[in-house]
């Protein structure tokens, strides 16, 4: 296992909001060696938790992100510089905010936790849908080529 880990977060029948989801299988099929290992979690948030070990050194979140951007438009922060605004209704794990969740989980862990980046894609539509939009089709390799500068 390496020491780097990407992890795509989304719902692949919500259009946009599967574009974590949708660059993992790409970089399944990418026939070069990578410096870092990746995973499709899906809806599973919650398994991001079972990455914060003392053997990875790095993880990158990607998933769809309202930020106030042109939608297609993507942007790679440390999980420090995130601010959540998400509301949640009701008790629910799968509507959990998953920043919220890993900075409390990390505020009671000690100092051997991974760095962590999100890198959020602002999606033009979510929405029941199996496909991406044409803007997030069309910047697919910008976003592999994002990833795997990032990880270098």
């Amino acid at each position: 296992m390496k020491n780097k880990i990407v992890i795509g977060v989304g719902n692949y029948l919500m259009s946009d909001d599967g574009i974590g989801c949708r660059i993992i299988e790409k970089l399944n099929d990418i026939n070069i060696d990578l410096n870092f290992d990746f995973e499709d979690i899906s809806n599973n948030g919650m398994e991001i938790l079972s990455f914060l070990k003392s053997d990875i050194d790095t993880i990158l979140i990607i998933d769809s992100a309202y930020m106030n951007k042109n939608p297609g438009e993507a942007s790679i922060f440390s999980i420090d510089d995130i601010e959540t605004n998400k509301i949640i209704i009701g008790n629910n794990i799968h509507e959990g905010d998953i920043i919220y969740i890993l900075k409390k989980y990390m505020s009671i862990l000690d100092n051997n936790i991974p760095r962590i980046y999100f890198m959020g894609i602002q999606p033009y539509k979510i929405e029941p849908g199996f496909e991406l939009s044409n803007i997030l089709s069309k910047n697919m390799s910008l976003y592999l080529d994002m990833v795997i500068n990032f990880m270098k």
